[in-house]
């Protein structure tokens, strides 16, 4: 039993946790009202993980290493540019107020 709880603990580490705040982070920023700079967020946190991916051994990446090591660079970067490009262009006019923090 302890043995599994290890092989959990190890695969939620490294780059599997950048990705998992850099995602918290975004959608925080994005409730918070910031829409543009959560996508740069999510951006960012995909560009990381998949640089970890890359540079990191398949023991070390844990429950990123779904496929090969260029499938998954070329998915994680593929994510990192189009969320990137797409908040490069997002205009706030399109976009309706966010009444969450409205006081």
């Amino acid at each position: 039993m302890a043995h599994g709880a290890a092989t959990v603990n190890r695969q939620l580490r490294g780059p599997w946790l950048v990705l998992a705040v850099g995602v918290a982070a975004a959608a925080l920023t994005v409730v918070a009202g910031n829409v543009r700079l959560g996508g740069y967020l999510l951006a960012l946190a995909f560009a990381l993980t998949a640089a970890l991916r890359l540079a990191l051994p398949a023991r070390v990446v844990g429950a990123v290493a779904v496929r090969s090591r260029s499938t998954d660079v070329i998915g994680l970067a593929k994510f990192a540019l189009w969320e990137g490009t797409a908040s490069i262009y997002l205009q706030h006019a399109f976009l309706p107020p966010v009444p969450f923090f409205v006081r």
